[in-house]
């Protein structure tokens, strides 16, 4: 049986995950949106909060303890599933990228991760690492984008990924 410390503990981690809102800062054109164990940087006159599904109105297999939706001006989604395990406190995330009702990418078992979105269009990069994983992974998640120019459409790259997240990161509340 689980202590009532333990389960305060997750109640806790559970609320703050649904009460999170975009922090904004008037010297950029970014909000940055702090969840645990992860730093979300988007741009600010694209991208928002959106009232999400009710968890026991989807259809998964395993039922996330918290959801949060972020959707842009071109109608793309980001769902992020808070999971938890049963014997600890530790989380991990399901991110589904949804152009509609279509799920056009998915990560899953992300113990942390920083996402940043591109400038020009609905395109999201992001570097995560795996539950129980020691290594992270970058990906330019390009199949939300809304563009057809190959110059506007162009991908960061790892080292220019992290040069603009962190200074950004250190920028933003």
């Amino acid at each position: 049986m689980q202590s009532n410390k333990f389960l305060k503990a997750r109640e806790d981690l559970i609320q703050k995950f649904k009460k999170v809102e975009f922090q904004k800062d008037k010297d950029t054109i970014f909000c940055k949106l702090k969840i645990p164990s992860a730093d979300i940087i988007l741009h600010q006159g694209k991208w928002f909060r959106y009232e999400e599904v009710k968890l026991n109105e989807r259809k998964k297999f395993i039922t996330p303890k918290a959801s949060l939706g972020i959707q842009n001006i071109n109608g793309r989604r980001i769902e992020i599933d808070l999971m938890m395990r049963e014997d600890t406190n530790d989380i991990c995330y399901n991110i589904s990228f949804c152009d509609g009702q279509n799920i056009v990418y998915y990560l899953w078992d992300v113990a942390e991760f920083q996402m940043l979105s591109h400038n020009a269009n609905s395109r999201i990069a992001i570097s995560y690492k795996k539950y129980l994983e020691k290594d992270s992974r970058f990906e330019d998640i390009h199949h939300l984008s809304t563009s057809v120019k190959s110059v506007i459409n162009k991908p960061y790259t790892y080292e220019k990924f992290y040069d603009k997240f962190s200074i950004l990161n250190f920028r933003l509340p």
